[in-house]
């Protein structure tokens, strides 16, 4: 059952996952310029969705164009949901203080954060 992939296939993929990091990397240095760099609080708040759902887009596209040159099906299954899941979670979960600025988040997918993390003010 453990089959060796294709070489040509292999070499495709190599070069998909070695862009793929590439383009991961330079989006989340551009993103964290964006969104975290000396922005006002209320332009992080406009933005972190965005640039989350971005990420989500690029991470989606990827799998989907690895799957389009032969790479299982079957891993569709798994990340789509997973991204999505995650990607909810993330901007439902994530929120920047009105005072101080601070970006909090916690990784429940139940509890909500109440008070800042650095000032302890209330979101």
């Amino acid at each position: 059952m453990n089959e060796a992939l294709d070489p040509a296939l292999s070499a495709r993929l190599d070069r998909a996952f070695l862009m793929f990091f590439l383009v991961w990397v330079l989006w989340h240095i551009a993103a964290w310029m964006l969104v975290h760099r000396g922005r006002t609080t209320e332009f992080r708040r406009r933005w972190h969705p965005r640039s989350a759902l971005i990420s989500a887009l690029a991470f989606c596209a990827f799998v989907f164009y690895i799957v389009s040159i032969g790479f299982p099906k079957g891993i569709l299954n798994i990340f789509i949901p997973a991204v999505v899941i995650v990607t909810f979670i993330n901007i439902r979960n994530t929120r920047f203080c009105g005072y101080c600025g601070k970006q909090n988040f916690t990784a429940s997918p139940v509890a909500r954060l109440r008070e800042c993390k650095r000032c302890g003010r209330p979101l």
